[in-house]
């Protein structure tokens, strides 16, 4: 009759010390790494944001400049562009519904509209004939992108449009110029 030995394979005491330590220094390294990739995660984003933002508040004050002073017909008279406050308002006025007139503030349909920079916003109105007064609504939230400055400036048949924005610690700066069309 033959022995049959059965002999158990697995780690040993060691082995099993030694696993448990390297696993510990692992842990540890990536408890203090973690913290680091979220900040600059969130770093990351927020360039990502100020970017994007930067950009589709420039191409909309870059649309509303290039409609100002369209008219339909004949019947639109007065200033198509005023800048104000030392360019921190822009009003513009453009034949929104192309029936050949210029609505003034007052009406459902006016076609005056305005941007300005206001606190750490920019603000948007239609209906509007000066920078203080009507119905101001923020294209911006402090809270997430702050606005820390807004310009602009009239250089012949060219506007040209300064934008400094931020969030948290990264703040980006554009200035973009450009033709009017309709002057």
């Amino acid at each position: 009759m033959k022995l049959i030995t059965s002999r158990q394979a697995g780690f040993s005491l060691i082995e099993v010390l030694i696993a448990l330590t390297l696993g510990a220094i692992l842990l540890l390294s990536a408890e203090r790494l973690l913290p680091l990739l979220w900040q600059q995660s969130a770093a990351m984003e927020q360039r990502y944001w100020v970017r994007e933002e930067i950009q589709r508040l420039l191409l909309l004050v870059e649309k509303a400049v290039r409609r100002a002073g369209f008219c339909q017909g004949d019947h639109c008279g007065g200033v198509s562009i005023e800048i104000k406050d030392e360019g921190k308002c822009l009003l513009l006025r453009w034949d929104d519904n192309a029936n050949g007139q210029w609505e003034g503030p007052g009406h459902l349909h006016s076609d005056y509209f305005g941007y300005r920079h206001r606190g750490l916003a920019i603000e948007y109105a239609r209906g509007v004939a000066d920078c203080r007064t009507g119905q101001w609504s923020r294209l911006t939230q402090p809270t997430q992108i702050q606005v820390l400055d807004f310009r602009v400036k009239a250089l012949a048949q060219q506007v040209d449009i300064q934008l400094t924005l931020k969030a948290g610690k990264y703040t980006l700066s554009r200035q973009h110029r450009v033709n009017r069309e309709n002057d």
